[in-house]
């Protein structure tokens, strides 16, 4: 008992020899001394380091951060890009304009080399001109025209065609008129004859009637024996043969009635056979005539076309060709073009595993990607639309197609400013909530303690 009695006073003996305790004994015993200066500066920086962490503490339980959700993106116009394609194709004979060029409506862009020759051309027009002058030629005709008659244009330009038509002109009017007298002429003729036979035949007819009364006159006289037998027997025969030129000409008479009917019937047909012909053959011109018209206006459309102009205002966004003598293939795209004066918003691609903490409205900030445009600040923007839903492509990722209305149209400070133009790649930061900083510093713990705790 009295060893651990002097081991515990051993021990007292050593704490008092420590200098803290010195220090606060003379604290308590003593007025203005060394020691208690030491020990109240050691105070002061205790309390200062407290109530620093305090306020440190009470900051980062107030203070909050955004959350953001970071996708990469681009600049495009919010309409649809204007895709300028060529229905032939071709050369490409000169390239007018620079990707990013700003035109106007109606500008040249790229000009294509002619599909056809301007010697084929002029042969195809010069069949159109022939093909109308023999088209005035034979309506003059069907209408019985006297001459022909040629717009002023078609005089000047095929003064060879037209002497040929008015050559053609008169030697076919001449032969129809030829061919009809001939045909009025035997008309005329059977005419004559049918006039002479019906004379005849009228003259005929009356001797017959006398004659016939003579021989009953003779046949009385001849029962009372006055009259010759013989003498009435010539008489009779007389009449007979009078009958019997009778009956032929009216026989002929019939005949020739039939044919001077011919006769007219084949004049007729004279007639309409050269008219079925004159517009047979105007058909068939006017018909060729319209085709080759076709083809000209064909021709003209494909010329024009040779030279692909700016369906609208706006800029050059890609050349497809950039080489003078390079191939556009049938329908191919030459340029696609954005169109003016239509605004510009960022789509970005979001991964899919960020796309249920955004939604439209949400803020967005919007950074350069280029070192040069890292001195600016980040624009703001709002989310204006999501894809419906994911889109994969090839070796990449699938992500969410998302637009942000960027709140201004270029980065500006105060010396400087960048414009937003399509194709130019920036950096967007989606907010999608925010935390405190005591919550950002303790979250790593909590999870991993909560992991911790729930395993086995």
């Amino acid at each position: 008992m009295h060893e651990r009695l002097h081991a515990i006073w051993n021990r007292l003996e050593t704490w008092a020899d420590h200098p803290r305790i010195r220090l606060a004994v003379a604290y308590l015993t003593a007025g203005d001394s060394p020691e208690l200066g030491q020990v109240r500066g050691e105070r002061r920086l205790v309390r200062l380091t407290a109530l620093t962490m305090l306020l440190f503490t009470v900051w980062a339980a107030l203070f909050e951060l955004d959350i953001a959700a970071h996708a990469p993106g681009k600049v495009v116009p919010a309409g649809q890009m204007k895709r300028i394609q060529h229905l032939e194709g071709g050369i490409v004979r000169e390239i007018h304009v620079k990707e990013g060029e700003v035109v106007k409506v109606g500008q040249p862009l790229v000009e294509l080399e002619s599909t056809a020759s301007e010697a084929d051309l002029q042969e195809i027009e010069t069949r159109i001109g022939t093909l109308k002058v023999n088209a005035i030629r034979l309506q003059a005709q069907l209408d019985g025209a006297k001459g022909l008659v040629f717009p002023a244009e078609l005089i000047a330009t095929y003064p060879n065609q037209i002497a040929s038509a008015r050559a053609m002109f008169r030697a076919q009017r001449d032969r129809l008129i030829s061919a009809v007298s001939e045909q009025e002429l035997k008309i005329k003729q059977r005419e004559a004859e049918l006039a002479e036979i019906g004379t005849r035949l009228s003259h005929s007819v009356g001797r017959h009637k006398i004659l016939s009364e003579q021989v009953a006159i003779n046949q009385k006289l001849l029962s009372q024996g006055l009259m010759n037998e013989y003498e009435h027997l010539e008489l009779r025969k007389e009449e007979q043969s009078l009958r019997g030129g009778i009956a032929e000409s009216r026989a002929a008479l019939g005949r020739l009635k039939a044919a001077l009917e011919q006769e007219n019937v084949a004049l007729q047909s004279l007639r309409l056979g050269e008219d079925e012909q004159l517009r047979k053959e105007l058909g068939e011109t006017s018909r060729e005539l319209a085709e080759f018209s076709e083809r000209v206006r064909k021709f003209a459309d494909s010329r024009a076309r040779t030279t692909i102009r700016a369906p609208i205002d706006g800029a050059v966004m890609t050349l497809y060709v950039v080489t003078e003598g390079g191939v556009v293939a049938p329908g191919g795209t030459v340029l696609s073009m954005v169109p003016g004066g239509d605004r510009l918003v960022v789509e970005v691609r979001l991964p899919v595993g960020e796309v249920g903490f955004v939604r439209p409205g949400q803020r967005a900030r919007l950074q350069l990607v280029s070192t040069a445009g890292r001195g600016f600040s980040p624009l703001d923007g709002k989310v204006t639309q999501i894809s419906p839903d994911s889109i994969a492509e090839q070796d990449q990722q699938p992500f969410y197609l998302v637009r942000i209305a960027p709140a201004a149209d270029a980065f500006a400070d105060d010396v400087a400013r960048y414009s937003l133009r399509p194709g130019v790649e920036v950096e967007a930061s989606i907010v999608t909530g925010s935390r405190s900083v005591l919550r950002y510093v303790l979250d790593p713990f909590l999870g991993s303690l909560k992991n911790g705790l729930s395993e086995r």
